[in-house]
């Protein structure tokens, strides 16, 4: 649970925009765009070695099982997911701003953002469920940066109850901050 101020996080290979130098922010080591952290965000990271059982073999499919088994948590608490969608003006620099067939939208807000790295024997994938809206939280942020925020799940649901439900259908136990 993120738990900090607001912050932001970058890929490994990706340069932050001068103008959000002040604000608190960290690289990650998968890819994908910057993505805005509001405190209570649910983040998860996964590593397993290519040749997990759990998963399926190819690379990209271990990615869409994860992407399912969330979308069954989702089901599950009661929210109906809904198709990638964005008329946003495309800037892979930002999560927000792309559509990706794996990430999980509610009411056409990106709600989940997944980024991924494949190792010589491992892969990472690492993601975000955005619980609080981040609209307000980063509401001080330059105006060309809010198209790349998200409304998330609005504080509708709650970070423990999310998490046991991840646990239960995706058999994963998770560490949870005090």
């Amino acid at each position: 649970q993120w738990q900090n101020q607001p912050s932001i996080t970058l890929p490994y290979n990706r340069t932050l925009p001068t103008e959000l130098i002040d604000i608190d922010h960290a690289h990650r080591p998968t890819g994908g765009g910057i993505v805005f952290h509001s405190p209570g965000d649910l983040l998860f990271t996964i590593i397993a070695s290519m040749k997990d059982p759990i998963f399926p073999t190819p690379f990209k499919e271990k990615l869409q099982w994860i992407s399912t088994q969330l979308q069954t948590v989702f089901n599950t608490l009661g929210y109906q997911t809904t198709t990638v969608t964005s008329e946003k003006e495309r800037d892979i620099t930002f999560c927000n701003s792309y559509p990706n067939p794996y990430e999980i939208y509610i009411n056409h807000t990106k709600v989940v953002g997944l980024a991924q790295r494949r190792f010589k024997n491992q892969f990472m994938v690492q993601g975000i469920v955005h619980i609080q809206s981040n609209i307000d939280v980063f509401k001080d942020l330059p105006s060309p940066f809010h198209p790349y925020l998200t409304q998330g799940l609005k504080g509708d649901c709650e970070y423990k109850q999310l998490q046991d439900a991840i646990e239960t259908i995706m058999g994963f136990k998770g560490n949870s901050s005090p």
